[in-house]
């Protein structure tokens, strides 16, 4: 859970298991979970802060989906189907290079039907001074950066998207981006 390496691996997968099958999308095939909208989040200890985030605002028609780590090129057809049409807000890591993004438009492009808009951390500090990167790091945020985590989980009630997905609008923001950011200081 620290994001360090565990002998030559970072984390150890069981047997059999797929990369590509992002961990809590089969909770999405669920009956009551038809109209819930999504957390889309990179790693394992963005997964609980979005578990954490979701339960301290009573906020449970919303499912947190991880997907393990920037490398997965493509998602599992059948995850991808359980996403279709939902309200998806994503939380890509603020990485240096880029990474975290590029990843998450890739993952969103291939979302076809939903509604996915982007949390952005730039600007937010960790109760400890350094930047916040990612979902994980918000759980301590600096006490003066809390007003803007008033933004950080999605308002709308009306999670079934009759919109169409990046992938069918073909729709890029300036920077290039395939989904809309949002900006917690504006």
């Amino acid at each position: 859970m620290d994001g360090k390496r565990f002998g030559t691996d970072k984390t150890l997968c069981i047997r059999d298991s797929r990369k590509d099958w992002p961990i809590g999308a089969s909770l999405l095939s669920l009956p009551r979970a038809a109209s819930h909208g999504v957390l889309l989040v990179e790693g394992m200890p963005d997964f609980l802060a979005a578990v954490h985030f979701a339960w301290e605002a009573d906020r449970f028609d919303l499912y947190p989906v991880a997907i393990l780590g920037r490398t997965v090129q493509n998602l599992h057809p059948a995850a991808l189907a359980s996403l279709s049409g939902r309200r998806i807000r994503a939380f890509p890591h603020a990485d240096s290079d880029g990474g975290g993004a590029m990843a998450m438009d890739r993952w969103a492009w291939q979302c076809s039907g939903a509604e996915v808009d982007a949390f952005d951390f730039t600007g937010l500090r960790r109760s400890d001074g350094k930047a916040a990167k990612d979902l994980n790091d918000c759980a301590v945020i600096h006490s003066d950066d809390l007003p803007f985590l008033d933004e950080l989980l999605p308002e709308s009630s009306d999670f079934i998207s009759e919109g169409t997905g990046p992938a069918e609008n073909g729709k890029r923001d300036p920077d290039g981006r395939a989904i809309p950011v949002i900006d917690p200081h504006a």
